[in-house]
């Protein structure tokens, strides 16, 4: 051990420390880096999907969703304990599920929610608001390098779930849920900019200090109704209607321990038709060819256009006048009235055009899927190949289609 080479390596420096000088046991917040780097992205949600049943959107059908991560580090200097817990309804019963109710199950995803995670917000809208169901309270990544914080931890299990001094827990943004449905701010005509903003521990259920005897205190909380196997903890009972209290450790909870749970970035939703593949690249450094998802333009003239349901469409002699470009072509919605910015994975056709020659573009178009979104209706999107060039999607051009 050398003490220099440990102070030049060391973060963080220390540590949380409150305004007293007294070192925080357990103190998690929100790691605000992660929470600006969010994204918008269009997502079909079916009328009988578990994000209706969890009342992740507004509704079923085309949602606009403004998704983001949510990273919790621990930079106390013990460990943020929760125990052992039932996560599958088969599970062994634990007294966070059937005494403490803290989790709730289920029956869509078939596991237990920890229903006091997190709390989201973006605008002023009452409906952009979302609360996070954690799952599984467990340490991801070793988010300190400092003596203080170990370098093997137990939490690795959703059976015995925690975050060790200095660790982390992550819900990436690619997880169900873990957005804010934004679909009802009206950006046909002008962007819209407000702050997004998340507060983790909101209700203090996870121990931001010490816990007292290792006893409980009843909150003015009540478990919700449920319906299925597993409803009921290890009881036999398919129908739990709620109205059971909520418990939480009783907790001497470390001065200033809700000072850096929330965080807030300023976010701008942009025109309809337009999210993440149409953002500006994060770094231009490889991000180039066809398959990216970033860094696209949507053509001036394929914002909205139609096609026969289910049948094939082609855009004849395809060309570019300068060089090497790429032309994606994506579902839209009807009730949106625009593309829906698609990933290459759910894109209807996706082709590099060069000015040396044209050629035709085919894709089959889109189908019906409710009563709302009949199908026959698609948008064209456009970028260079290298995301250092040029942006001119008008350089683009189809003579026809059918």
């Amino acid at each position: 051990w050398n003490r220099f080479t440990a102070n030049r390596w060391r973060y963080p420096k220390r540590p949380s420390v409150n305004g007293n000088g007294v070192v925080a046991p357990v103190n998690i917040f929100e790691y605000k880096p992660d929470l600006q780097r969010n994204r918008l992205v269009y997502l079909y949600i079916e009328a009988d999907g578990c994000e209706i049943v969890e009342q992740c959107v507004e509704t079923s059908g085309w949602r606009r969703l403004l998704r983001f991560s949510t990273t919790a580090p621990n930079f106390g200097i013990e460990d943020l304990q929760l125990g052992r817990v039932s996560y599958f309804a088969n599970d062994p019963p634990s007294d966070l599920v059937t005494k403490y109710h803290m989790f709730e199950f289920s029956p869509c995803h078939q596991h237990f929610h920890f229903s006091h995670y997190a709390n989201f917000t973006f605008g002023s809208l009452s409906n952009a608001r979302n609360s996070k169901r954690g799952f599984c309270l467990q340490a991801v990544y070793r988010h300190a390098n400092a003596e203080w914080s170990p370098l093997a931890q137990a939490y690795y299990t959703c059976s015995n779930q925690g975050i060790p001094a200095g660790w982390q827990d992550v819900y990436q943004d690619g997880i169900p849920c873990q957005w804010i449905d934004v679909t009802s701010y009206n950006t046909r005509k002008q962007e819209y900019t407000s702050y997004l903003q998340s507060h983790v521990n909101p209700d203090g259920f996870l121990c931001e200090g010490v816990s007292i005897n290792n006893s409980w205190i009843e909150t003015n909380f009540s478990t919700t109704c449920c319906n299925g196997e597993g409803c009921c903890g290890n009881s036999n009972s398919t129908e739990c209607c709620g109205g059971e209290p909520v418990y939480r450790t009783n907790c001497d909870y470390w001065s200033g321990y809700e000072d850096d749970n929330k965080a807030e970035t300023e976010v701008t939703l942009p025109l309809n038709g337009n999210g993440q593949l149409t953002a500006d690249c994060w770094t231009i450094s490889g991000h180039w060819g066809p398959r990216r998802d970033c860094g696209f333009r949507l053509h001036p003239y394929g914002k909205y256009l139609s096609c026969q349901p289910g049948e094939y469409k082609t855009l004849m002699k395809v060309q570019t006048s300068i060089e090497y470009q790429i032309l994606r072509v994506c579902e839209a919605s009807i009730a949106l009235q625009c593309g829906m910015a698609c990933t290459w994975n759910n894109s209807l056709a996706n082709v590099i055009v060069d000015k040396k020659q044209s050629k035709n573009v085919h894709f089959l178009c889109p189908a019906a899927r409710d009563e709302i979104e009949t199908g026959g209706r698609f948008a064209v999107y456009v970028a260079p190949l290298f995301e250092e060039d040029e942006h001119t999607p008008l350089s683009v051009t189809w003579k026809k289609s059918y």
